[in-house]
Parts: structure tokens; C-alpha cells; sequence
């Protein structure tokens, strides 16, 4: 449309007009003004976001996919022997703390992918509605591994955010899994030793060490648990 069809003259355009106008160049400023606050924002998102976030480089290669269930009766002799462990992990935790979760546990070749940004995030997934925690059969194959996994994972469903896109930097989630380490510890040493581990038990023990030197304890203390 040009000038003359309108009745105006070849002075500025409407366009210009515009421009110029108050009402416009306070809408430039608002538009400034929102560019710069996202930016701050954005700037101060990425000082808050966790740097340097621990995932294990085992659990890095592990697929992701729909689930694929391994039934008890399909795993190798070294496979079936972590997952009993893992069980008997668990009740010693629930035996020392009874708000530890009580759940199933079970294998899988195929684990489907989450939220979470913790460092065994493809090691496990926790099914939430029948309570079954599955856990990775590439991990089935070392009772270390498996052990580390499980313990990492009930630490994340006690404090319920396994399932959330939490990362393992809380304190609640910190402190909840060096108890739990602790315990696992404490109970595989107790289960070396012929008569468990009580004060009636290190009172016997005190006992037979008295009168020797220290070399005949540390062999004595050591063939107690088959170091």
C-alpha cells in the first residue's frame, strides 16, 4: 500500500511512525529486559546443576529397551549364587533396620531407561507397584558388583527417589548408603567367624589371646576368617 493510495504524503511511514512511537520502544525494552533475565537464569541453573557427576563406566554400556526378565532357573551356577546373596544382604538389613525396603529381587538382560541421574542408573530398575527390583545380569556375574548395585539401589528406594531424576549427592542419600555398607561389611566379617560376632563372642576370643605375642594373635585372628 503505498503513500498516496492512503492520503499520506512521502513524510515517514506508518511503519516508522510506529517505531518511533513511546509505546513501542517500551515494548523493545520489556523484550530486553525478559532476554536478560533468561539468560541469568540460565547462567544461574548451570552453577547450580551437580558437575562432575559419578556414572559408573560398567553401567554406561549397558542398553536400555523394554524389559527382559532372566527367570531364576535360567542363570549360571556364579550368577545364581549373587543373586542368593543379594537376598540374604537385604534381610540382614532388615534385620538390623526394619525400614529397609522389603523386595523382591530379580534379574534381567534388558532394563528399561529412567530419569535418574544416579551413577548405576542402567544397573537396576525398580518396578514400584509389586515392589521387584531388577537388577542387571551383566552384574550377576561378579557378587561384588551385584552386592554394590543392590545396595546403591535399596539406599535410593528407602529414601524414595529412586524413580525421580535424583543423582547420588544428597546427604539423606549419602548417609543411608554408608549404613547400609556398613551393615553388609559388618555381617559377611561376622559370618566368617566360627561363632558370630557378639561381645559374648570377642570375650571368648580375648580369652585365647591372652599370654601370646602379637605375631601368634594376628595368626590366630586370621585363621579365623580364612584370610
Amino acid at each position: 500500500i503505498n503513500a498516496e493510495y492512503m492520503g499520506m504524503d512521502s513524510g515517514p511511514s506508518w511503519v516508522d511512525l510506529l517505531m518511533d512511537s513511546p509505546l513501542f520502544q517500551k515494548v523493545r525494552q520489556l523484550e530486553e529486559m525478559v532476554r536478560q533475565q533468561t539468560k541469568l537464569l540460565m547462567e544461574l541453573l548451570n552453577t547450580l546443576a551437580p558437575k562432575n557427576i559419578f556414572w559408573d563406566t560398567v553401567d554406561q554400556a549397558l542398553p536400555k529397551g523394554h524389559l527382559v526378565e532372566i527367570r531364576s532357573d535360567q542363570l549360571e551356577t556364579p550368577q545364581l549364587v549373587a543373586l542368593q546373596f543379594s537376598k540374604y544382604a537385604m534381610r540382614t538389613l532388615r534385620k538390623r533396620d526394619s525400614s529397609c525396603p522389603d523386595l523382591e529381587i530379580r534379574v534381567a538382560a534388558v532394563l528399561p531407561s529412567g530419569s535418574s541421574l544416579c551413577g548405576f542408573r542402567n544397573s537396576y530398575y525398580y518396578d514400584a507397584t509389586p515392589k521387584i527390583l531388577y537388577l542387571h545380569l551383566n552384574r550377576s556375574n561378579s557378587i561384588g558388583d551385584f552386592s554394590m548395585v543392590l545396595v546403591h539401589a535399596l539406599a535410593h528406594v528407602k529414601i524414595g527417589d529412586i524413580n525421580s531424576p535424583s543423582s547420588d549427592t544428597s546427604p539423606e542419600f549419602m548417609q543411608t548408603i554408608h549404613q547400609m555398607n556398613s551393615v553388609v561389611c559388618e555381617s559377611l566379617f561376622s559370618s566368617k567367624l566360627p561363632y558370630g560376632l557378639t561381645p559374648e563372642s570377642f570375650g571368648d576370643l580375648d580369652k585365647k589371646l591372652k599370654g601370646l605375642t602379637l605375631h601368634q594373635k594376628e595368626e590366630m585372628i586370621e585363621g579365623l576368617y580364612q584370610i
